[in-house]
């Protein structure tokens, strides 16, 4: 992180305010300025979505830490799977069957493409 000193950034599971809202690096930059107002911190890290990405919104640097190995969306929120098909396919893994085969009848089911 350069120069920065850790007292300079604030660790975050969403965004500062809360651990419910999402933005991804699609979302506007209106709207992300709305989430990080008062913002002291010049870097904030956070994460919620999963997908790793790192913006800047004037001076203030932004980064999402991702997920090792389960993004929350493949490209963007639109693919958040419901609670049943994310129960589904948490249960073939359980199983030990193959969750790609549980994941295509899910999108077949629920028209998701």
């Amino acid at each position: 992180m350069g120069g920065e000193d850790f007292e300079d950034v604030l660790f975050c599971h969403a965004i500062p305010t809360n651990d419910e809202d999402i933005f991804t690096p699609l979302t506007s930059d209106a709207v992300v300025a709305t989430y990080f107002e008062g913002t002291q911190q010049r870097t904030v890290i956070c994460g919620h979505t999963h997908v790793q990405f790192e913006r800047r919104l004037r001076d203030l640097r932004i980064l999402n830490a991702g997920s090792v190995s389960m993004p929350f969306a493949d490209e963007n929120v639109r693919k958040i799977p419901t609670a049943q098909e994310a129960m589904e396919f948490l249960e073939a893994l359980a199983q030990k069957t193959d969750p790609l085969q549980i994941k295509g009848s899910v999108e077949k089911d629920s028209g998701i493409d």
